[in-house]
């Protein structure tokens, strides 16, 4: 039995306040649940704007929070004059984990399977924990990625999931690639019966929520549903 795995990524919202809520929620329900030691509950991270990593950070570690911080996005760059963009060294004194290739990434900012490699190089060099995400089964995926993302495009942000049919045929040819790192599914996951019939498939570990956690409330549930159930492999 894998830890269950659940990752939301905020992408460009929140402000300050609305993290502060979103976190003192977040820190209720896990009291509600009894949920205090890492080691018995899913493992859970939450990757938010640059701007909020010190609000954030501050708060997780004043209050010992069972929650960790990953960032969107890093430069594949590395210190020096490079405009705008945020390196890992620096995204390290904030946060464990990065998201690296996200479909959004892919499709607004073109970036390259070039780009991604450095990315790859930069995170693990400053030991951040890179979150591939793929789209398919076709592309490929680098050895040193620690944890794998499935995000077929068609679902991302539309509320329509791929089927799990579908998902299970990706998913194992993901495995088969990448073999025993956590394998994540994410793009429209916002239910009971979604979350219990893609954990029931028994390829992925968690998942990388969206909009669904963007509310701290659903966020838990959903963690809840695959530690409570055991419907993880």
């Amino acid at each position: 039995m894998r830890q269950p795995l659940v990752i939301g990524n905020w992408k460009s919202n929140k402000s300050i306040e609305e993290t502060h809520d979103w976190l003192l929620l977040f820190k209720e329900k896990c009291e509600e649940l009894g949920w205090s030691d890492p080691e018995n509950m899913p493992t859970c991270i939450i990757c938010v704007p640059f701007p909020l990593l010190p609000v954030a950070k501050e708060y997780i570690d004043t209050h010992h929070l069972p929650l960790s911080l990953g960032v969107q996005d890093i430069s594949p760059y590395g210190e020096g004059a490079y405009t705008g963009e945020v390196n890992a060294q620096l995204a390290h004194e904030f946060a464990s984990y990065v998201l690296i290739g996200h479909a959004e990434r892919r499709k607004y900012f073109h970036e390259t399977e070039q780009e991604l490699a450095f990315e790859l190089l930069e995170a693990k060099t400053h030991e951040l924990t890179p979150i591939f995400c793929t789209p398919s089964e076709n592309e490929s995926i680098p050895q040193s990625a620690d944890i794998v993302a499935y995000e077929p495009t068609f679902a991302i942000g539309t509320g329509t999931p791929d089927t799990p049919e579908h998902a299970l045929m990706v998913g194992n040819k993901i495995r088969a690639k990448i073999s025993a790192i956590p394998l994540l599914y994410g793009g429209s996951v916002y239910d009971d019966a979604t979350v219990k019939s893609f954990c029931k498939l028994g390829v992925f570990d968690g998942f990388l929520l969206g909009t669904a956690s963007l509310d701290p409330v659903v966020f838990v549930h959903i963690a809840e549903i695959m530690w409570k159930e055991q419907l993880c492999p």
